[in-house]
């Protein structure tokens, strides 16, 4: 039953505006790190995550915030202690209420009512959510509707997003919306693998009492939601309601008995931000939309946190005073660098995070990762799209490879290469880990505890999720798709699976790939403007500078970056190669079209994309297999993609054990890739001999 009515008749006098803040995750996607750290104390550019939640609530206007926590609740408890937030001039009230039990959102929200802390409309959070929206706003249009409709009782903030934006992660839902009301008809967000997924099943009483319809796939949840009390007394009511969404906004959307309502608040400012870190693959997309502005005002030099003092210098650098710099080292770009920390002779860092007290030594390459305060990493190493956790040791001539989460303390070479995608942890956290109470009898066997793979001064072992969901295609999609570097255009988005046990690469494979280039059912508005675009240029002959002039006001216009022009430009472009006549129907296409390619192919990162964006387009059809060696020749000879670009490139892809097409893809660009690595043998020949001369 509802909660009763509180007697006071002066019910707005009386009315605080409260915020149910949940400071728990719920899941591994950031393991090993929130073994010892909880998420939304992990630091996303040198910042605790919720301080960007808190600074969100403060300008809203909030005056208390229940945090709700479980596990590593006496960290949060300390770390609120000796924040601003609870001292004398703080714009809120912070209470901390610790649910040991809960494993749930609705866990959390039935202990809410069981406590009856809130007594009015609620806005509920996580404590990871990074945004600069206007929350007033939100609220006020809540408030407006509840005075028209008496049975609203949640109103779910959204972003009008692509659905391949990088910061909506692992994001599929669709909503059917009245569009005269904004009200949430129907709430679609199947699970993989179940009948369902691929349908949207429709009422025809939804169009009798709603003529305008809309289903909208282009919209993000932003994980922000203002509630009615009557929410957490129906989580009570259903006791098995576990998730928000999926178990919640569903079941009360389909009840026969319930009047209830929902509606969204879809966040008209462009320049609004709001993303949950939910994974490694949103928080590396979170931490370089800060470094890059786009979370204004909430940026690095703002200097969030009591004590921080960042300046903001040239090409978004980040850095505090008491930085060691030797004259040869380069921040390139996009870096955050914290006090305490030195960077040695000829290291080169690059769209990075370096936290405090952080030592790193010569010939250092760091792109794209995240070090978090007291990390050494020695001369001649090289870090790339990893995060490497508190006081975490890199010994010399070792590599660390795209997308691993190395956690607090661990310490790993001299001269070892830990493969793309490792977790490691250390032998003690392993050993605390399987000791835990949160752990079920098999934890132990989610370590494998081999320390002298990762050099002789190393006390790593390794660390993988647990195998409880491993049937579940749902929770294996979840993994890829929120793991830390994941190429979202590589992930598969259909239920059947290349069969890995297959011993060679077979062509019928490839009939099993989605359409990933060229399709225009994944074309959001920005898409289809792009396209249109290019078919203008194609049908009138337009010249290049004229093209990527307009297609440059698009982006800008869309907030959008140059890989989202490529993945539909390049489809489009390769669709015109006559493959009956392949060779000079592609030399044309370069021709014609080549510099409109190069323009937006600049950094490693935009040729490694390019690349990926190829390969999709040829694993889409079984006749597309002999474009591809030709297609990738093409690139190279234009100096578009350079050698040692395309050489990491094919050699990561070969180093993940590929199947199928891929395999087949692969086998076919291996004639080139020889060419060039005996080129490069011949070269040092040459060189060798002259020095001998």
């Amino acid at each position: 039953m509802p909660p009763k009515k509180p007697k006071q008749q002066n019910i707005e006098a009386e009315e605080k505006l409260s915020v149910v803040m949940i400071a728990d995750s719920f899941d591994q996607q950031m393991m090993p790190l929130t073994q010892t750290t909880p998420r939304c104390l992990l630091p996303l550019c040198n910042v605790p995550l919720i301080e960007y939640t808190f600074e969100l609530l403060a300008i809203a206007g909030i005056e208390e915030i229940f945090i709700f926590c479980c596990i590593h609740a006496q960290k949060i408890k300390d770390y609120i202690a000796q924040s601003k937030w609870s001292k004398s001039h703080s714009p809120f009230e912070v209470r901390i209420i610790v649910t040991q039990e809960a494993m749930s959102v609705g866990d959390v929200l039935r202990e809410l009512d069981g406590k009856s802390l809130i007594r009015n409309d609620f806005i509920l959070i996580y404590g990871d959510v990074v945004s600069n929206m206007n929350l007033a706003k939100a609220l006020e249009a809540h408030k407006a509707r509840r005075a028209i409709d008496k049975n609203a009782i949640m109103t779910m903030v959204v972003k009008e997003t692509s659905p391949n934006h990088r910061t909506r992660g692992h994001q599929e839902a669709v909503y059917v919306i009245d569009d005269s009301t904004q009200q949430c008809i129907h709430y679609h967000a199947p699970r993989r693998g179940t009948d369902s997924y691929r349908t949207v099943p429709l009422s025809v009483e939804f169009f009798e009492k709603h003529p305008q319809l809309q289903l909208r796939y282009d919209l993000m949840d932003c994980q922000i939601d203002i509630c009615s009390v009557e929410v957490p007394a129906l989580f009570t009511e259903n006791f098995d309601y576990q998730d928000l969404r999926r178990d919640f906004v569903t079941g009360i959307l389909g009840s026969e008995v319930l009047d209830s309502t929902f509606y969204i608040y879809p966040i008209a400012d462009q320049h609004a931000y709001a993303a949950r870190v939910q994974g490694g693959q949103l928080y590396d997309a979170v931490s370089r939309d800060v470094m890059a502005r786009w979370t204004f005002p909430l940026v690095p030099e703002s200097n969030l946190q009591e004590g921080d003092a960042y300046v903001h210098k040239r090409d978004h650098v980040y850095q505090e005073p008491g930085v060691k710099l030797a004259r040869t080292s380069n921040l390139e770009r996009n870096v955050v660098i914290g006090r305490g920390s030195s960077v040695g002779d000829h290291s080169i860092i690059s769209n990075s995070v370096i936290g405090r007290d952080c030592q790193i030594g010569d010939h250092v390459t760091i792109q794209g990762a995240y070090l978090l305060d007291g990390t050494t990493v020695a001369a001649h190493c090289t870090v790339e799209r990893s995060i490497l956790g508190h006081q975490t040791t890199v010994h010399s001539h070792s590599q660390i490879g795209k997308g691993c989460i190395v956690g607090d303390g661990v310490v790993v070479g001299p001269g070892i290469r830990v493969p793309d995608h490792t977790r490691l942890t250390t032998k003690a956290a392993a050993a605390a880990a399987a000791d835990s109470d949160w752990n079920d009898s098999d934890a132990e066997d989610n370590t494998v505890v081999d320390s002298s793979r990762w050099g002789a001064e190393s006390n790593a072992v390794i660390w993988v999720p647990s195998d409880e969901d491993d049937d579940d295609a749902e929770a294996i999609y979840q993994s890829q798709v929120n793991a830390l570097a994941a190429d979202l255009g590589q992930i598969r988005m259909d239920d059947q699976d290349i069969d890995d046990s297959a011993s060679e690469a077979s062509l019928d494979s490839l009939e099993d790939m989605d359409d990933v280039g060229g399709s225009g059912d994944e074309y959001d508005h920005f898409g289809s403007e792009v396209a249109d675009t290019i078919d203008r240029a194609f049908s009138e002959g337009h010249a290049i500078a004229d093209t990527l002039l307009e297609l440059k006001g698009l982006r800008f216009a869309n907030n959008k970056n140059n890989h989202d022009i490529r993945i539909i430009i390049l489809p489009k472009i390769l669709d015109q190669v006559d493959l009956s006549h392949l060779m000079p129907s592609l030399a044309a296409a370069f021709q014609r079209w080549g510099e409109l390619i190069a323009s937006v192919v600049n950094s490693d990162q935009d040729q490694a994309d390019t690349l990926s964006i190829v390969k999709d387009f040829c694993l889409v059809d079984r006749a597309r297999v002999d474009l591809f060696l030709p297609c990738v020749k093409r690139l190279y000879d234009a100096d578009i993609v350079e050698e040692d670009m395309l050489l990491q490139w094919h050699q990561a892809a070969v180093a993940e054990k590929l199947t199928g097409g891929e395999l087949l893809l692969h086998q076919k660009l291996q004639p080139l890739i020889n060419w060039l690595l005996e080129a490069e043998e011949e070269d040092d020949d040459d060189s060798e001999d002259e020095d001998s001369d």
